[in-house]
C-alpha cells in the first residue's frame, strides 16, 4: 500500500494541480463535481510556507497523510479506499471529463464499451460543464445507446439528459448557487416570501434525494436489477424503467453497401478490412461509435484511403499542432459519404474527419460529441484504472475537433481564482 501513496504524491508533484476533498459533492451539485473551487485550493510551490503562504502539493498531501496515519481515532486496516478517494479528487479537479479515474467495477465497464460490450442500461454516457442563463450546469447526457441494448428497448434516446435515477435527483447543476439567486431576488423584493418559502423547500428536497452525477454514471454504466430514470427531451421529462443486462454489440456489420462501425476495439481494423473486401464503395455509420484504440483507427484508415497527413494533434496549451500521417492502400475503395452524430465520440471523432478529409467524402448527421481529445488509459493493479487527456485533435486544415464551453472554462477559472 506505501507504493500507492508513493504514486499519488509523485502525481501530484508532478502535475502541481488542486488537491482536496469538497463537502459540496454530497450537499451541493454535480455541477461541482469538477469545479475546482468548490475543493480545497492548493498551489504548488518551491518556497518555504507560513502563514498566507501556499503549501507545495506534495508537502500539504503528505502532511494530512502522515496526520491521518498517526493520530487518526479508529484504527485503519486497508488504505485502498483513502487511495482511491484521493486519485479521483486529483484527476476530477482538473475539470476534464475524459480525465477521471473509474473503480474496478466501472473501469471495466469503460473499457468494456471501447470494444462493444455494454454493461448497465446499455449506453454512453457524458457530463461536461456547461453554461446557462442560471449558471453553471454538469447535465449528465446519453450520447448514444447501444443498438438491441436495454435502453434502447426502453426507449432512451441519444441527447436525453439524466434528470432522476431511483427517484434521486442527479445533482447537475448547483443547489447553493439556486438558493443565492432566490435570497438576492427576496431581497430585492422580486419574490414574496411565500414563493421563496416554496424555492427553499424544493431545494432542500432535492438535496435530501440527490445522488452524485458521478455515482449516477456508475450505477447506469455497471451491474445487473432494474433502474427507473426520468431523462429530459425536448424541454419534457420522460419515464422509463430499465432492467440491467450485459450486451455484446458486433463492432462492424455489413448491409448492402452501409458500414456501421461501432466500437474500435481490439480486432475492429481487421473487420473493417475484411467486410469491404469485395465492394467498390461503401457508406460509413459512425452514429453509434463511442471510440477505442487510435492505433485500430489508424489501421482502418490505412485500409480505406490512400493515406497521408490524417489529423493534427497539439500536445500542450498553445502549442505547435504536429502531424499525425498514415501509409495507404493503393486501391482504396469509394466512400460514398460518412455518418456521424452526437453519439460519434472521442477517437470515432478522429476517425470521421480524417475519412473525409483523405477521401473527400460528404459528412451527414449533424454535429460530433465534441470529445475529439487524445485519451491515455491506464490499468492498476486493484482492477481500477484511469483516463487522461494528452493532447487535442484537429482536423487537417488545423480546426479543433474539441468543443469547450468556453463560458463554463471562464466560469470555472474564475471560481478557482475566486478559491485561492
Amino acid at each position: 500500500m506505501k507504493t500507492i501513496w508513493i504514486a499519488l504524491v509523485f502525481v501530484a508533484a508532478c502535475s502541481g494541480i488542486i488537491l482536496g476533498t469538497s463537502l459540496r459533492d454530497r450537499q451541493d451539485t454535480g455541477g461541482s463535481l469538477f469545479s475546482s473551487s468548490e475543493l480545497l485550493a492548493l498551489r504548488s510551490s518551491d518556497d518555504a510556507t507560513s502563514e498566507g503562504q501556499w503549501f507545495p502539493a506534495t508537502a500539504y498531501y503528505d502532511q494530512v497523510r502522515r496526520i491521518i496515519e498517526s493520530d487518526y481515532v479508529e484504527e485503519i486496516g486497508d488504505e485502498t479506499e483513502m487511495a482511491r478517494s484521493s486519485l479521483r479528487y486529483l484527476l476530477r479537479s482538473l475539470g476534464d471529463p475524459e480525465t477521471r479515474y473509474y473503480p474496478p467495477d466501472e473501469w471495466n465497464a469503460y473499457m468494456g464499451r471501447m470494444s462493444g460490450r455494454y454493461d448497465g442500461i446499455g449506453v454512453d454516457l457524458n457530463a461536461q460543464e456547461t453554461m446557462t442563463p442560471t449558471g453553471l450546469t454538469l447535465p449528465l447526457k446519453v450520447l448514444s445507446v447501444a443498438p438491441g441494448g436495454p435502453a434502447e428497448a426502453a426507449g432512451i434516446l441519444a441527447g436525453d439528459i439524466v434528470e432522476t435515477l431511483d427517484g434521486r435527483w442527479v445533482a447537475s447543476r448547483s443547489l447553493f448557487a439556486e438558493l443565492q439567486r432566490a435570497s438576492d431576488a427576496f431581497s430585492e423584493k422580486k419574490l414574496s416570501r411565500e414563493e421563496y418559502d416554496k424555492i427553499w423547500q424544493q431545494i432542500r428536497d432535492r438535496s435530501e434525494r440527490m445522488i452524485t452525477v458521478e455515482a449516477a454514471i456508475e450505477k447506469l454504466q455497471t451491474g445487473e436489477g432494474k433502474v427507473s430514470l426520468e431523462v429530459r427531451r425536448n424541454g419534457k421529462l420522460v419515464t422509463a424503467e430499465v432492467n440491467k443486462v450485459s450486451i455484446e454489440v458486433p463492432a462492424v456489420t455489413l448491409e448492402r453497401d452501409r458500414l456501421e462501425i461501432r466500437s474500435f476495439g481490439p480486432g475492429a481494423a481487421d473487420a473493417i478490412n475484411r467486410s469491404v473486401d469485395d465492394i467498390a464503395e461503401v457508406v460509413i455509420d459512425l452514429r453509434r461509435n463511442p471510440g477505442g484504440s487510435l492505433d485500430e483507427v489508424k489501421s482502418a484508415l490505412a485500409a480505406l484511403t490512400r493515406g497521408g497527413v490524417f489529423a493534427k494533434l497539439r500536445h500542450e496549451p498553445n502549442g505547435p499542432l504536429e502531424d499525425i500521417t498514415i501509409e495507404g492502400t493503393k486501391n482504396p475503395i469509394r466512400v460514398v459519404k460518412i455518418l456521424v452524430g452526437p453519439g460519434t465520440a472521442r477517437e470515432a471523432e478522429v476517425f470521421a474527419y480524417a475519412l473525409r478529409d483523405l477521401t473527400s467524402a460528404p459528412m451527414e448527421g449533424g454535429p460530433t460529441a465534441g470529445l475529439a481529445r487524445k485519451i491515455q488509459r491506464f490499468a492498476l493493479a486493484d482492477g481500477s484504472g484511469y483516463s487522461i487527456t494528452a493532447g487535442h485533435f484537429f482536423d487537417t486544415s488545423g480546426r479543433p475537433l474539441v468543443r469547450e464551453d468556453k463560458a463554463a472554462l471562464d466560469a470555472r477559472a474564475k471560481a478557482q481564482e475566486a478559491g485561492r
